[in-house]
């Protein structure tokens, strides 16, 4: 980040003044805001701007920003939409660092100069449509338009920077026994983005670990540098992405759209950097946890114990179909616990200790001691739930104290698990004091542990993406293209495809058919689905027969009302394996698997991002039911991967080249043949969006 832009957002984030213009006894938000920060231990010079009032709430006001004792870190917007302009003006005009536009009705058309303002080293603005932001500024700077619990729910851990601004108050209000040393609501971030802020706050001491709470799709280039930043500081990221129906709409003219599944750019993303992900707020709260707490295993074997058979029959389930790894217990750590435990129950993994041990000092502690002392168990997760009654005490505290035991004597993490939530503040509490962690829910905490398993398991292997090589390809003509068309211009990228020649008559068929050599196939080179419509047909063996098979062709699809049109042939190449890719530089995203007619039947297919090294394409054709056949098995001969590899990245290159046109590429099939036989686009449709829908689009 940029020096200037830094110490805009240091201003922003970490006032030592504050303007809050539109300070009123009417102003619900920014009454809450002046409130918020006067209440908290925040240090700073407050200041009101309205110039119906000398005093607000017990602070200075003024006319106007210029007329501000001095020129003010951060400026708070509680003014209509229809002003905000006008105070951001004004604001960079006497010199502010940056300023919170809490209004939701913003005109759009004020976008572009409020992007203008808070470029560089101008006023940097968080906001439109936002709630403002927590953090641990000269104690807790509360520049937030709700309010605020009074209890200490800040300190360094996760800063989490979310676009909804109703998901942030639920991690700012809802105590979760998770610290926050920031949390950001973007809103509209017309201004800074979300991850200008990740990266702003990556080098704080406080910042442990970071969140991300995403609508829709971040700009690419944006989220990778920031979370290859984050990857590289050893600071985990975690992200909650919403609106994940996007990236179909974005191809819907191709296979790939009835093929990208919506969060099929965000697994392409991960690949590329490794980063946890969440289903939902629970989930997301439960990875923050537990990434501060344990950070990126790689190897996590985790030992459950509850007093329920029912319990342990649930996290067993819970732990197969989520993918967490049980600790198979030793020898000696099943004998050591058969004495412990009553003579009806059987020592294993989860551990049903039985009700006679429920809420007694001894047994349970040294039961819950003997599994997580286990060679084979690196975290212990306990199940306890919590009455809702705070008088209601005893068995609970005697059985968190056990857990707490069971961790210092062995020094390995254990979390005390709810198996539906609700837990009153004292017991989040009592567990920090103590040194263990309360986790709400048992599905989001086992989802939590199996996310956190795999993305350490990922960063293991993980290298930094490789740079954009240039490339000796000339300037891609404007469309539209037809098939053969398109095949040259990928062919300049080194996507091969089969010899062939076009031809507009009869004689032409007969002419391109013995250049060509026989067997050959035929297609009519103006549809784009041919299989669709009968528009193609393969193994001609004679000129004869690919005459006739042109003539009746030709007939069939006038009569259809589609046109003549021109011919294609090519050779044909038998017994090779039919496969897809196709991708939009739209949605930065390729979609690779097995083809053919039946592509979006199978549906076994992996998102590749723009830009991908043969590495990268390799694990994702490795994650495909397809990669079985790709190696050969049961004694068939195995296919040339190395060129079907080869013949990804060539589109993904060509993509990324031409990023900034609206460009759809598909190939299918992509036939591959035996190793060493090559890969070649027997079939594909390229597409541009025209410059009027662009606009629209935009």
């Amino acid at each position: 980040m940029e020096s200037d832009r830094a110490r805009q957002l240091t201003r922003l984030l970490t006032p030592s003044s504050v303007a809050v213009v539109g300070a009123s006894p009417n102003s619900r938000y920014g009454m809450r805001i002046l409130g918020n920060l006067a209440r908290r231990s925040w240090q700073g010079r407050l200041y009101g701007v309205n110039p119906r009032y000398q005093e607000v709430a017990g602070h200075p006001c003024f006319p106007s920003l210029r007329e501000l004792p001095e020129a003010v870190d951060l400026v708070v917007v509680a003014t209509p939409g229809s002003a905000v302009l006008t105070v951001l003006e004004e604001a960079q005009a006497a010199g502010a660092g940056g300023a919170i536009v809490l209004a939701a009705d913003v005109p759009d058309v004020y976008r572009g100069r409020i992007e203008e303002i808070s470029r560089g080293s101008g006023v940097a603005v968080l906001g439109p449509n936002c709630l403002g932001y927590v953090g641990m500024a000269g104690g807790l700077t509360g520049a937030w338009s709700i309010g605020l619990p009074e209890r200490p729910f800040m300190a360094a851990g996760a800063a989490v920077v979310s676009q909804s601004g109703n998901l942030a108050n639920h991690l700012v209000n809802c105590f979760v026994g998770q610290a926050f040393s920031y949390v950001i609501s973007s809103g509209n971030h017309w201004g800074v983005s979300p991850m200008e802020f990740l990266e702003w706050l990556l080098p704080r001491e406080e910042v442990h670990v970071l969140g991300a709470i995403i609508e829709g799709r971040p700009d690419a280039d944006g989220f990778l540098a920031m979370a290859e930043k984050a990857r590289r500081a050893g600071k985990p990221l975690c992200v909650l992405h919403l609106g994940r129906s996007a990236l179909g709409r974005a191809m819907a003219q191709a296979h790939t759209g009835a093929l990208a599944a919506g969060d099929e750019w965000w697994r392409a993303m991960r690949r590329r950097v490794p980063f946890a992900e969440a289903g939902d707020l629970e989930e997301f709260v439960a990875t923050l946890k537990l990434l501060a707490r344990i950070g990126e295993p790689g190897r996590l074997q985790v030992g459950l114990a509850a007093s329920s058979g029912g319990e342990c029959g649930l996290m067993a389930d819970l732990a197969d179909s989520l993918g967490v790894q049980l600790a198979e217990l030793t020898e000696e750590s099943r004998a050591r616990l058969e004495e412990a435990l009553p003579v009806y129950v059987h020592p294993q993994n989860p551990l049903d200790y039985g009700a006679s041990t429920w809420g007694t000092e001894e047994p349970y502690t040294t039961v819950v001691t003997g599994i997580a002392a286990d060679a084979q168990v690196d975290l212990l997760g306990v199940v306890q739930d919590f009455p809702g009654n705070p008088d209601h005490v005893g068995p609970w505290e005697t059985m968190m104290d056990g857990a707490a035991h069971a961790h210092h004597r062995t020094g390995k993490p254990v979390l005390v698990m709810t198996t539906m939530g609700g837990v009153p503040d004292r017991y989040y509490h009592r567990a920090r004091d103590v040194g263990v962690q309360v986790f709400a829910g048992l599905r989001p905490t086992m989802a939590a542990l199996a996310e956190v398993t795999r993305v350490g398991r990922e960063a293991v292997s993980w290298v930094p993406p490789r740079k954009r090589l240039p490339s000796a390809a000339g300037p891609l003509a404007e469309g539209p293209w037809d098939e053969w068309e398109a095949k040259e211009t990928l062919a300049a990228w080194g996507l091969c495809h089969p010899p062939g020649a076009r031809a507009g008559s009869l004689a032409d068929v007969a002419r391109a058919g013995a250049a060509v050599g026989y067997p050959v196939v035929l297609k009519a080179l103006h549809i784009r689905h041919k299989s669709d419509v009968g528009a193609v047909v393969v193994d001609l063996g004679s000129e004869a027969e690919l005459v006739q098979a042109a003539r009746e062709m030709g007939r069939r699809l006038q009569n259809a009302g589609l046109g003549a049109g021109r011919f294609l042939v090519e050779a044909y190449l038998p017994r090779r394996l039919e496969w897809f890719v196709g991708g939009s530089t739209v949605s930065g995203v390729l979609v690779t698997g097995l083809g053919g007619v039946d592509v979006e039947i199978w549906r076994d297919t992996v998102p590749v991002l723009i830009g991908a090294s043969p590495e990268e394409v390799r694990q994702a054709l490795s994650e495909t039911r397809g990669s079985r056949i790709l190696a050969g098995y049961r004694g068939r001969a195995g296919y040339d991967v190395d060129a079907l590899i080869r013949a990804v990245v060539a589109l993904s290159d060509f993509l990324g080249h031409h990023r900034e046109r609206r460009i759809t590429v598909d190939v299918n099939p992509l036939l591959v043949g035996r190793v060493g036989e090559g890969a070649v686009a027997a079939d594909v449709l390229l597409l541009e969006e025209a410059p009027a829908a662009r606009e629209r689009s935009s």
